[in-house]
């Protein structure tokens, strides 16, 4: 038999195998149901049309599909091999042209199919170690879009607790200039002017750096595209100084490949990060020299963690004491206290540099399926996990359990469509800077 003869063929009505056998009646062995080759499929049986009307059950709805119609809008670009009808119809495929551009042959199929049936989507994938296809259906109901005033509610209580978050700061150094800092000092927070004003320099600079993070979420949003629309920011308790937790990313429809899933959330993250680094050294002579305050407030510190800071910062420090860098004027460890434009910069390396790690539903968890695919992303999403929990922090690896046992898994419609070679040196780039943002202790 032909590649396009399968031995064995899958009843539509029973979804059992079946043999495909010339020699004898084209019915399931199971069911008795007429089947068929791909070539033939659904075609005369002698003065007789068999016609096939599959029935897809939604949450909402019914939805019956001529599988002849639908067959016939594939076949303009591909070769069918085989069509799986139950539970949902499918259909192994490969190209007519091996040159011919995967990508745009998608774009046809899915303008096409969108005439064919409202809220069907096409989703196309690779099978492994093959060079044929698989095209699915996907039902997509019009999802409404999220309103601007919850985004604004969210995105001012994110602002909030950061304006907080820098109150308390302020606060700390106060009490550290008096070298009066014996620990906590939420319940000592003075709330005056200079206070107010540390606070909205902190949250100013931070919520900016968030925003270059999900810059092009955030411009789908606003030009209401229909494949991204924006970002929720998550606001945080402000006990905890960076005041945020982030922001998720919202979309309406899935991304068309790989390549464009990669734009939208890669390329913004490594940019806010790289702007946290230079904006923390080019406003470090901004901060006050006080190194008998700077060792009090930086060892009570939650911004500082205690005594500990990004590995960057560590490694810049240790090459100033040989090399003499003009920019760095001292180390953050023994001498500076912070201006916010600084201390704000600092917490944009945290809170980026958490969202690339290769893990669940991060920045860099999308990358790295967007790269290499859902069993290496599972894979380091937990070498994540048991590396946080390694390193003594609980919190966190619940969070990533929960994130990747209980949310939806990033995906896109057409993952046959490779990314571009320059694009792979994304996770290299992201898994460096996911790294250098690790805090190590003094």
């Amino acid at each position: 038999m032909s590649q396009f003869e399968p031995d064995h063929l899958i009843c539509w009505n029973c979804n059992q195998k079946t043999p495909n056998d010339k020699e004898t009646d084209r019915k399931c062995v199971h069911c008795g149901a007429e089947i068929s080759t791909a070539d033939e499929l659904y075609g005369q049986k002698g003065e007789k049309k068999v016609k096939v009307i599959i029935q897809l059950n939604t949450k909402s709805k019914t939805i019956n599909i001529d599988l002849d119609d639908l067959k016939a809008i594939i076949e303009e670009e591909m070769n069918i091999i085989q069509v799986i009808t139950q539970p949902v119809p499918f259909f192994i495929v490969n190209q007519k042209d091996e040159t011919a551009d995967l990508d745009e042959i998608f774009d046809r199929l899915y303008e096409n199919l969108a005439d064919f049936q409202e809220g069907l989507i096409l989703g196309m994938n690779r099978i492994a170690k093959s060079s044929n296809l698989v095209i699915n259906l996907i039902y997509s109901p019009k999802i409404e879009s999220p309103s601007n005033k919850r985004n604004l509610i969210l995105l001012g209580l994110t602002f909030l607790t950061i304006v907080l978050s820098g109150i308390y700061n302020y606060s700390q150094i106060q009490l550290a200039s008096n070298i009066e800092l014996t620990g906590w000092i939420i319940l000592e927070t003075s709330f005056d002017i200079d206070s107010l004003i540390f606070g909205l320099q902190f949250a100013g600079v931070l919520i900016s750096i968030l925003m270059i993070k999900d810059y092009q979420s955030i411009l789908a949003y606003f030009r209401k595209t229909k494949s991204y629309i924006g970002s929720y920011f998550i606001p945080a308790l402000p006990m905890f100084e960076l005041g945020t937790l982030g922001s998720v990313i919202r979309h309406e429809k899935l991304p068309k490949n790989n390549k464009e899933l990669l734009k939208k959330v890669g390329y913004g993250a490594i940019i806010a990060w790289i702007v946290s680094v230079a904006v923390f050294f080019l406003t470090l002579d901004l901060g006050e020299n006080n190194p008998d305050a700077a060792v009090q407030y930086q060892g009570h510190s939650i911004m500082l963690g205690g005594g500990v800071e990004p590995l960057i910062l560590r490694l810049i420090e240790l090459g100033n004491d040989v090399l003499n860098i003009p920019i760095v004027t001292g180390t953050i460890s023994d001498t500076i206290i912070l201006h916010p434009i600084t201390m704000a910069a600092l917490a944009g390396i945290y809170i980026v540099g958490f969202n690339l790690l290769p893990a669940a539903y991060f920045n860099g968890g999308y990358i790295t399926r967007a790269i290499y695919g859902r069993k290496v992303h599972n894979l380091l999403t937990y070498v994540v996990i048991f590396a946080f929990i390694f390193a003594g922090l609980i919190y966190i690896p619940f969070i990533l359990l929960f994130m990747n046992r209980s949310l939806r898994a990033p995906f896109v419609l057409n993952s046959a469509t490779p990314v571009e070679p320059r694009q792979k040196y994304m996770f290299v780039i992201m898994m460096i800077m996911s790294i250098l943002s690790f805090p190590i202790p003094l």
